[in-house]
């Protein structure tokens, strides 16, 4: 279930399979500042694609990041993507430049020492930590 809100500071996307049968994963709250979607709308619509990846697909993926260090999912693998739409067509927005950071909240607990958190680059073939922070659910 994605629940979608509208808040001033932007939007925020709530996956949540709480309600789904032998799901033990908490729910994964995606936050978009309001200047991240004007800068990714850009005039035309724009559209948001929320994924899970299925456990057939995460587990063909490498397990090592772009740095050499092994990856252990700690969450279910989402593909989270902004989208523009103008007459039909299509695209996946680049968000490389965008002013402000998209947050995902993955647990409700601070992370532990060592945790990193990467995503797949479909470029590299591998998971990237490349423009990624870390920080504490409470900053």
């Amino acid at each position: 279930k994605v629940t979608p809100t509208e808040v001033s500071s932007g939007l925020v996307f709530q996956f949540d399979e709480s309600g789904a049968q032998n799901s033990t994963s908490p729910a994964v709250t995606v936050q978009v500042p309001a200047t991240t979607a004007e800068q990714a709308a850009n005039g035309v619509n724009l559209m948001v694609s929320l994924t899970q990846v299925t456990q057939e697909v995460s587990s063909e993926m490498p397990y090592k990041k772009d740095n050499g260090d092994s990856v252990q999912f700690n969450s279910k693998v989402l593909e989270f993507s902004l989208l523009q739409e103008s007459g039909g067509l299509i695209t996946v927005v680049n968000l490389q430049n965008a002013t402000e950071p998209v947050y995902f909240r993955f647990h409700e607990s601070a992370p532990v020492e060592g945790d990193t958190c990467s995503y797949f680059d479909l470029a590299t073939n591998t998971w990237s930590v490349e423009g990624v922070t870390l920080v504490n659910g409470s900053d």
